[in-house]
């Protein structure tokens, strides 16, 4: 780092309204020593700093410009130059030597590995100081904002990284934030470099997640929420699924099987329920009814059925109704229903097969489904009831 001696003796003089000559004098040395420190061309000799430090009544930290105003000053100062810089390659040139005199700023630090970023060549660098910023501790810096930052650090590295990085930073940064899933963190490098045939593999596959987030926290939100405020939020997940199967002037709950439907039947189940505890019993068994109408389309759905979101903007996925096997179709002592056997495909690639159950104990159990019971004993909703145990059969 660099010392500021001479600024810290000329000003500690001055405030004696000593000459140079009466300073050097006092220490024992030549003026022209002391000029030379003042001016920055020389420092004094090691064993004299605490004898000058003694002298002016101040540490030795303090003399060599290491008081916390005077490094203020001179950041500040350094600061303003990087700000009035003509190009980036002129302020990555003042950041370098920010960071040389003063490595413990994280500031510093991140306003370096953000300007590296714009230089492609400096990868290795740039992956050195992100490194070096997310292990950084500051007091203050509050916690969100350096993991924001940290985060941007990131998605900067994966648009410079050469492809044989990748799978390593995936790795070691990719998370279940929506925003650092290794799905987004691909999709930003594949948008930032133009790389548009592999972007739009990412694209649909993030737009899915940033929907399940969406209609996710919807539910979260209505956990502790009144009867009406969780209606609200159920009505719009349905609305917005609507949206996007271009599914407009029918039942709420569309009754037509897509790859919507375990989100459309629970979410038909919670907004049934909380319209009942909300005392709009008529709607809540319509809903109802037109929940369970969807599951029996979907039990009824043939082997060799392709099933896709109805969503051009999710056109890349899709399901494709295959036999159970012996093992599968087996009785399941829950009140799930296991329906169907199916291949989920993005594209021509099989990504796994699975079986798709639907969850039928909100309408039995009453623990933590207790918004049903003003419609229990309704005609309509036993009837419902009874249409579930012929599937279960």
């Amino acid at each position: 780092m660099k010392l500021y001696i001479g600024d810290t003796i000329r000003r500690l003089r001055l405030a004696k309204d000593m000459t140079q000559e009466q300073l050097a004098y006092a220490l024992g040395v030549s003026f022209q020593s002391v000029s030379r420190w003042e001016n920055g061309t020389n420092y004094p000799d090691i064993e004299l700093i605490p004898e000058i430090a003694i002298y002016f009544g101040i540490s030795t930290d303090d003399l060599m410009g290491l008081s916390g105003a005077i490094k203020e000053e001179k950041l500040s100062e350094a600061w303003r130059n990087y700000y009035a810089a003509a190009d980036n390659t002129e302020r990555l040139s003042l950041l370098r030597e920010m960071r040389r005199d003063f490595p413990e700023n994280t500031e510093v630090l991140l306003c370096l590995a953000n300007i590296v970023s714009e230089f492609p060549e400096l990868y290795a660098e740039q992956k050195a100081l992100t490194e070096e910023f997310i292990a950084s501790s500051d007091p203050n810096m509050d916690f969100t904002l350096k993991r924001n930052n940290e985060n941007l650090l990131i998605l900067a590295l994966f648009e410079t990284a050469p492809d044989k990085e990748l799978e390593d930073l995936i790795d070691k940064y990719s998370s279940e934030n929506v925003d650092m899933t290794r799905t987004a963190l691909l999709n930003r490098r594949y948008f930032v470099r133009k790389e548009w045939d592999k972007y739009e593999s990412t694209r649909q596959i993030r737009l899915r997640e940033l929907l399940q987030d969406l209609f996710e926290e919807k539910l979260r939100k209505q956990y502790h929420a009144s009867a009406a405020y969780s209606a609200w939020a159920q009505r719009k997940s349905l609305e917005i699924m609507n949206v996007l199967a271009d599914h407009y002037g029918g039942p709420l709950v569309d009754p037509v099987p897509d790859m919507w439907f375990k989100k459309k039947y629970f979410i038909g189940f919670r907004l049934s329920c909380a319209l009942a505890s909300d005392n709009k019993k008529e709607e809540a068994l319509s809903v109802l009814e037109d929940t369970i109408t969807l599951i029996e389309n979907f039990s009824a759905l043939p082997v060799g059925s392709k099933l896709t979101y109805n969503c051009p903007s999710l056109d890349n996925f899709s399901y494709t109704v295959i036999p159970f096997s012996d093992s599968e179709d087996q009785p399941h002592t829950r009140p799930g229903i296991p329906l169907k056997h199916v291949e989920y495909r993005r594209g021509d690639v099989l990504m796994c097969d699975l079986v798709v159950t639907v969850q039928v104990h909100p309408l039995f159990e009453r623990d933590g489904w207790e918004w049903f019971d003003p419609i229990r004993e309704e005609p309509r909703f036993l009837a419902c009831l009874e249409r579930i145990k012929k599937l279960q059969a």
